[in-house]
């Protein structure tokens, strides 16, 4: 999938930790404001991904393997940490720091297994798992419940983000 693809589940991934962050920065407004352009811009993404997308072209996929996530959700619950290591009012060089704190998440996130870890999804009884089909590629696909191998899954694609929409 490519980086492109994966930057609006980053955002979609990381709304809940855009809410506390607005919560937490409350006495600083510009930088609240800042957390809750953030937190809209993570749920258009999370509605983007579920909804618009399953009107998108459908294609079949026959599945060989599942990988459900396991530790990687450690340490993406690790980067939650971060409103509470805050300074009691932060400054614009705190944000500085925050602001490349998320820019190094996001290469993380984009380039790694992390894509399966999203609260968004989570909360509306949905979950990414990483599908090897019957002719080797690797797909992440956003689902209801997990496919088994055999299975013959058809997803709606829009740049490189499946979202399935049926099982045979």
């Amino acid at each position: 999938m490519q980086i492109a693809a994966r930057t609006p589940l980053f955002f979609s991934s990381y709304t809940p930790l855009f809410a506390i962050l607005a919560a937490r920065f409350a006495a600083t407004p510009w930088l609240a404001f800042g957390a809750l352009a953030l937190m809209a811009l993570g749920a258009g993404c999370t509605v983007w991904v579920l909804y618009l997308l399953g009107s998108s072209a459908r294609s079949s996929l026959t599945v060989a393997r599942v990988h459900e996530t396991g530790s990687e959700s450690g340490g993406y619950l690790v980067s939650y940490v971060l409103p509470f290591l805050t300074v009691e009012t932060p400054g614009v060089l705190d944000a500085l720091g925050y602001g490349l704190f998320l820019l190094v998440l996001l290469i993380v996130y984009v380039r790694t297994d992390l894509i399966q870890v999203n609260p968004m999804i989570y909360l509306l009884l949905r979950r990414i798992v990483k599908v090897q089909t019957g002719t080797g590629d690797m797909a992440y696909v956003v689902v209801r419940s997990v496919p088994r191998p055999g299975d013959t899954v058809t997803v709606a694609q829009h740049a490189g983000i499946r979202v399935m929409t049926e099982r045979r």
